[in-house]
């Protein structure tokens, strides 16, 4: 403001302080006299400082900002200029909101989130986000204030090769319960199904990455029983993949089936891969290759043991007829309880026979008469994976 305004105000104030008015006396009883003329021209000094603290902001006053949350503007050449996602709100950020169900994912490494529409949000090594679902909207939650929202599923990545996603709020004990494997490679995405109303987990990556984490064999079998159930198992998945997933409907192909959580296959992702090695390598040395039946991949039915023969599909109350699978006999199984529905391979006859001296190849022939080995690109195959979910309406 120019000075002379403020010696303009500065007058109109001395001008109102000095003019009393003659009714002073008559306002103001006997023991709260007349002010002084030095009294009056110290109070004008202080009513100055004020105007100009006011109205002329020190250079050197200090202001503080918290700091801006780790979302970020998305920059993606594939949205055109119609699509492109909105900026960011800046108002304050809110907490979960009442009622919300709500799926935690860390790391063991650095890793983003992508939010639809709103940006991406960075975190760190070990760090916990979470994201919350109610009345069809996604909260990203950090520190337990919500710093994003979305109307579309929310997806977590690792950051660098060494950073592996894991669910904090997911318990899959190993055989002695010392160590949980709670730790996946690819993507997380949290979201929610509407055919199932529930919010889910859901591991997204490759294939072949999907299948070093399968854990349907004991560990120290022999490698040739290995290879049968990498290979049944990469059958099996092929197989639902061509059919857009086992589980129509749901956003997701497959289910990880621990816990309660389906019977697909036995999915233990990567904690399970670093900690069977064997079985990881198998699926490795095995790579693309599937059963087929006159060329075409087949799906590849197996349980953990039969009872001295193997079912048909009919047997197991099944409305199939797969030519591919027999009932056959299974001598190393004769006179046990069957475990599982016993269609097609027998786990326990396989490991036996593997430890006879057959081959991968010979034991898949025999559970799955007139069948071949064949190979299929799986290099570009992505399979996703529910690990686990909450009721969410």
């Amino acid at each position: 403001m120019p000075r002379k305004y403020i010696t303009a105000i500065i007058v109109i104030v001395a001008i109102s302080i000095f003019s009393v008015g003659p009714t002073w006396a008559e306002d103001h009883p006997k023991n709260n006299p007349r002010p002084s003329f030095s009294k009056l021209v110290l109070k004008l000094k202080k009513t100055t400082n004020r105007i100009r603290t006011v109205l002329v902001p020190s250079q050197s006053r200090s202001y503080t900002f918290k700091p801006v949350t780790a979302v970020f503007k998305l920059e993606s050449t594939e949205a055109s200029s119609a699509q492109k996602p909105a900026a960011l709100s800046t108002q304050k950020p809110t907490e979960m909101p009442h009622g919300a169900i709500s799926l935690s994912v860390s790391a063991s490494g650095a890793f983003a989130a992508v939010v639809p529409g709103a940006g991406r949000a960075t975190f760190k090594k070990n760090q916990e986000a979470k994201v919350a679902f109610r009345d069809g909207t996604y909260y990203l939650i950090q520190d337990r204030q919500v710093t994003a929202t979305s109307k579309s599923p929310i997806k977590f990545s690792p950051s660098g090769p060494d950073s592996f996603l894991s669910l904090p709020g997911y318990t899959d004990l190993n055989w002695n319960q010392t160590v949980n494997l709670n730790s996946f490679r690819g993507s997380i995405e949290i979201v929610r199904s509407e055919k199932s109303k529930t919010l889910w987990a859901v591991n997204e990556l490759g294939l072949e990455d999907y299948l070093r984490g399968i854990a349907e064999a004991s560990h120290d079998s022999p490698v040739e029983h290995l290879k049968v159930m990498a290979i049944v198992s990469r059958s099996y998945a092929v197989h639902h993949l061509s059919k857009g997933g086992r589980h129509a409907g749901e956003p997701f192909h497959m289910k990880n089936s621990q816990n309660g959580n389906g019977d697909d296959q036995v999915y233990r992702g990567y904690s399970a891969e670093q900690r069977l090695p064997r079985i990881a390598k198998a699926a490795a040395d095995t790579k693309g290759t599937v059963v087929t039946y006159q060329g075409n991949p087949v799906i590849t039915p197996y349980s953990t043991r039969a009872s001295g023969r193997t079912r048909t599909p009919a047997e197991a109350g099944w409305n199939y007829d797969w030519p591919w699978v027999k009932s056959v006999p299974d001598p190393d199984t004769q006179g046990m309880t069957r475990l599982g529905h016993g269609v097609g391979l027998s786990g326990y006859g396989s490991k036996k026979r593997a430890e006879r001296g057959d081959s991968a190849a010979v034991i898949l022939g025999y559970y799955f008469p007139g069948s071949s080995l064949g190979q299929v690109d799986t290099s570009s195959q992505i399979i996703r994976v529910s690990i686990y979910g909450q009721p969410a309406k």
